[in-house]
């Protein structure tokens, strides 16, 4: 909720029409639904991978899978979300997508063998560790 809502007070912020900019979220946990809902136009408590999103619909897909420690790349959570979440995404959109250290470089490399990005660029926390990537969809 709380990297949303800096994000929406930056689209905001930049926005010709502040009221415009909408942001909904999706969250699983109960607790995190609730605060996100204060923040965000519109919070759905839900599973993500079963929820239904129009495609097309999204500028910014801010990604927060839960972290994943299986080694098959195929069938970690980001490529699970990857594949799921990445069609309402808006061609010229932009995903965001956050990972764990240990996959500042596998993260990347998913992006380019998907096909679907441009300019993927690998971006680094306040503590200097790998932990997003930002991409403009195709």
């Amino acid at each position: 909720g709380e990297a949303l809502a800096f994000l929406a007070h930056l689209l905001r912020s930049a926005s010709g029409a502040p009221s415009a900019v909408q942001i909904h979220g999706i969250e699983l946990d109960q607790e995190r639904a609730t605060a996100a809902r204060a923040r965000l136009t519109s919070t759905l408590q839900a599973d993500a991978l079963t929820a239904r999103v129009p495609p097309g619909r999204v500028s910014l897909l801010f990604h927060n899978p839960p972290y994943d420690q299986t080694a098959d790349a195929d069938a970690r959570l980001e490529h699970t979300f990857l594949k799921r979440y990445t069609p309402p995404l808006r061609p010229g959109g932009v995903l965001a997508m956050e990972h764990d250290d240990a996959h500042g470089d596998a993260v990347p490399a998913l992006l380019v063998s998907d096909g679907r990005w441009t300019s993927i660029a690998a971006r680094s926390d306040l503590s200097h560790r790998p932990r997003y990537v930002l991409a403009p969809a195709r």
